[in-house]
């Protein structure tokens, strides 16, 4: 791997679950990823972002976002399917 490496988006979801979701699908397949856009807390207000994206190294994305569509089309990343 090398270090200067970009991040790149592979997945957006409207729900915490399915980026996680994602996430544990990608990393079962030994992909590493980040889920940028969570809630943070900052003062006495939570910030939202309008989705979670699931960014893998460059070099795994276009793997990852195959399995991904193929999981989506399965339905294992909204509660369909038997992930």
């Amino acid at each position: 791997m090398n270090e200067e490496q970009k991040l790149v988006t592979v997945g957006r979801y409207a729900s915490e679950m399915e980026a996680h979701l994602a996430q544990m699908v990608l990393e079962e397949a030994g992909i590493r990823s980040v889920i940028l856009g969570e809630p943070i807390s900052s003062g006495l207000y939570p910030v939202f972002e309008p989705f979670l994206a699931v960014q893998v190294f460059e070099e795994d994305a276009a793997r990852a976002s195959a399995l991904l569509e193929e999981k989506e089309r399965a339905g294992d990343l909204n509660g369909e399917g038997d992930l």
